[in-house]
């Protein structure tokens, strides 16, 4: 009910407990957009380096990650229905990318609006600074990847 040996076990979760699969880094230095995703974070030199509260008391996560630092910020939508998340990359590193989603279906509903698993949510790009997302198979279901080099804005509506 609480996490790994924390506590005393007397707090329960509100609602059910959602697990959401083996975590994965969510940035990545490939080679192209065809290289298979890494499993795990060997060699990547990820160091989490904290947080700071920005004007409104929501943190913003700090790590670097194959020699780039990186800025993490999720918020929740003014209007309640998704969240919005801004990544900044400062000194980037060559070919790193984003993986935004990943799941059975992802399909382009609209320039910039990705439809993921047949309507569980959707992925809005609101600022890619040009670049161009991919959707590819890897492993017998889809990814949408996108390369980052300062900023990257994006929402998942649902």
């Amino acid at each position: 009910p609480m996490w790994h040996e924390r506590g005393d076990g007397s707090s329960r979760p509100v609602g059910a407990v959602i697990k959401f699969g083996k975590p994965i880094p969510q940035i990545e230095q490939l080679s192209s957009a065809t290289e298979a995703w890494h499993a795990d974070t060997t060699s990547s030199g990820f160091k989490p380096k904290g947080y700071f509260l920005d004007d409104n008391k929501r943190p913003i996560f700090k790590y670097t990650i194959y020699g780039a630092t990186i800025q993490d910020a999720t918020r929740v939508l003014e209007n309640s229905q998704g969240l919005e998340r801004e990544i900044t990359v400062q000194n980037p590193a060559v070919n790193l990318y984003v993986r935004l989603a990943a799941g059975s279906t992802i399909e382009m509903v609209s320039e910039g609006l990705y439809l993921i698993n047949d309507k569980s949510f959707y992925i809005r790009l609101d600022n890619a600074n040009g670049a161009t997302p991919v959707i590819r198979d890897a492993d017998n279901r889809k990814e949408l990847i996108i390369p980052i080099q300062n900023t990257l804005k994006y929402s998942l509506l649902f």
